[in-house]
């Protein structure tokens, strides 16, 4: 891949499309998981996140098994913050 700086809507606007199997740089990456993380804390629905993230990495084969980890905590937070709601 190049070392050109592709615009983050780019990023996640390739990455999105249907059968597009780009590969992403680890920033790249880190980027789109900085802001999915972003809108975990913002309230956005745990189920979709967890997709959005796993379909992520899954364009950035050196990310992937370095964040599963991450990943796991990310999950036991968002079930915690569920769990601690208001009903």
């Amino acid at each position: 891949m190049s070392n050109r700086i592709r615009p983050f809507w780019l990023v996640m606007a390739t990455a999105n499309e249907p059968g597009n199997n780009v590969t992403l740089t680890c920033d790249e990456c880190f980027a789109i998981l900085d802001q999915l993380a972003s809108l975990a804390i913002a309230g956005a629905d745990d189920k979709d996140l967890k997709i959005a993230v796993r379909s992520y990495l899954a364009h950035c084969p050196d990310c992937e098994e370095y964040y599963e980890e991450r990943i796991e905590k990310l999950e036991a937070w968002l079930t915690r913050q569920k769990n601690m709601r208001p009903a």
